[in-house]
């Protein structure tokens, strides 16, 4: 579930100060809150805010995205700050229609992603597109198209996803979906899970919960 915590302030010094070296002295830059993955202290992925100051060639929403989908930085991970998308797909376009946010990606999208991963990984994209445009609604494409299933697992997907529907994904009972180390988890769904966040073990020491 989605939780706001403060900025990590550490961080987005770090993140400033990297931004400061790669931009030209005269660029000016912009400050872009970001949402990327902690563990809380149940051991359990929430989605908390860095910023990072953007030069202005990389402020642009295509841009932005592709820097989500690329992860936290090494002093962000080193805050234990978590990249969701081990796989990275290519971002084709990013924008804002009709009062829904969209982006469109490389055939890559959710290929081989386990369910488990997946729903982590839409609802990190939705909750970054709402704090940066304000929208309420997000359509994921591929190749510019609506693709009604995604992942190894086929997860639904309707064309255009808002918080009821991402509620009703999140919370969906599948007893044959657990955790990573659930008895019944699949081989490639533990695989990607663990892989995204396998190494970060639950704190209470129970096992890690995806619901």
């Amino acid at each position: 579930d989605f939780v706001e915590e403060p900025i990590d302030a550490p961080v987005a010094e770090e993140a400033a100060a990297a931004a400061a070296a790669e931009k030209p002295e005269t660029g000016e830059t912009t400050p872009v809150t970001f949402l990327f993955y902690k563990l809380n202290t149940k051991g359990n992925p929430v989605l908390s805010r860095v910023r990072r100051d953007l030069a202005e060639d990389k402020s642009d929403l295509k841009s932005m995205v592709s820097q989500l989908i690329k992860g936290p930085t090494i002093g962000e991970q080193d805050k234990d700050y978590i990249d969701s998308f081990i796989r990275k797909p290519r971002i084709l376009g990013a924008g804002v229609e009709s009062g829904c946010g969209f982006v469109n990606f490389d055939s890559s999208f959710g290929a081989g992603v386990s369910y488990q991963t997946l729903r982590f990984q839409i609802q990190q994209i939705f909750r970054n597109m709402e704090a940066w445009k304000g929208v309420h609604c997000l359509e994921l494409r591929v190749r510019g198209k609506h693709s009604s299933h995604l992942g190894s697992d086929g997860l639904y997907l309707p064309k255009r996803i808002d918080a009821a529907w991402q509620l009703g994904a999140w919370n969906l009972e599948r007893a044959e979906k657990g955790g990573c180390s659930s008895v019944c988890a699949r081989p490639q769904e533990e695989l990607e899970c663990r892989q995204a966040f396998g190494e970060y073990p639950a704190l209470d020491g129970a096992s890690t919960s995806w619901a």
